[in-house]
């Protein structure tokens, strides 16, 4: 009686697994400080005013002081990444 159930467990661990996302450390900085003021819309937009990578990390940047983020350099540069990578695309 419990063989079936015990065969469909590597099934249902398997589909946990693959459903779990680790968040990177990126993503998870974008979370706690960038959406907690905006949501996606500001990336998405046709008109945005984000021209290119050096203008994304000025952004960010700006954003953190605005924020009251304490960020370091390396976490600004790896945030941009994660925007450059998920809704901007400058660095195709």
């Amino acid at each position: 009686m419990l063989k079936p159930a015990l065969l469909a467990l590597p099934g249902v661990i398997a589909l946990f697994f693959t459903n779990v996302q680790a968040a990177t450390p990126a993503a998870t900085l974008h979370q706690q400080s960038c959406t907690s003021c905006h949501g996606s819309e500001v990336y998405t937009r046709p008109n945005h005013r984000i021209q290119g990578k050096p203008q994304l990390v000025k952004q960010v940047r700006r954003c953190t002081l605005a924020a009251g983020a304490k960020w370091f350099d390396d976490e600004i540069q790896a945030v941009a990444d994660y925007l450059d990578k998920h809704y901007y695309h400058f660095s195709k």
